[in-house]
């Protein structure tokens, strides 16, 4: 299983994403320059966590593990 496609990988970035998402405006300086470098940006937070767990979702609907990784 590759690491896209892996559904504890999902998870972790998943959580890891809201985080960001939600703490944006109280990260260090330091922390917001790593995740604004553009080959970072553009791998992560090309879509929204909801948007890339939907994706997950759909791609693994049938798949018990992805579905429970996507519904945490």
């Amino acid at each position: 299983m590759n690491l896209l496609t892996d559904p504890r990988v999902h998870g972790c970035l998943v959580r890891l994403q809201r985080f960001v998402e939600q703490e944006r405006d109280r990260l260090s300086p330091a922390v917001r320059s790593v995740l604004e470098r553009k080959e970072v940006a553009a791998d992560v937070f090309s879509v929204s966590a909801q948007e890339r767990n939907e994706g997950f979702l759909k791609a693994h609907a049938n798949s018990l593990p992805h579905a429970l990784a996507a519904a945490r």
